[in-house]
């Protein structure tokens, strides 16, 4: 089992990788910031493709946070190779995921 973790900040208009799980999967904690200056609309989720939202096969989350407010989300599952991927409708939310390959 090997350490992971990945860091996005989110530029409001693309999806992107927060982090990628190696072959065999892994579990991973994700922690979400926005400090955009206004409320922002954030996505979540769970993608077989690199940067795209679209392709997600599942969504964890939708939500929408203020200013300075923060989301944790804990024990994602990922299958070989899958990626967990972001989205924001406003730039500056950041997202750090922090876990373990299996």
């Amino acid at each position: 089992m090997a350490a992971k973790n990945g860091r996005v900040v989110l530029n409001g208009t693309n999806a992107a990788d927060v982090v990628q799980a190696g072959a065999s999967g892994g579990t991973f904690n994700v922690e979400i910031l926005n400090a955009s200056g206004s409320t922002a609309i954030v996505q979540l989720g769970i993608s077989s493709t690199t940067g795209t939202f679209e392709a997600a096969g599942k969504l964890i989350e939708s939500l929408s946070l203020a200013d300075n407010e923060t989301a944790t989300f804990k024990q994602i599952v990922l299958e070989g190779n899958e990626y967990i991927v972001g989205q924001s409708d406003t730039a500056n939310v950041n997202m750090v995921a922090m876990g373990f390959d299996e």
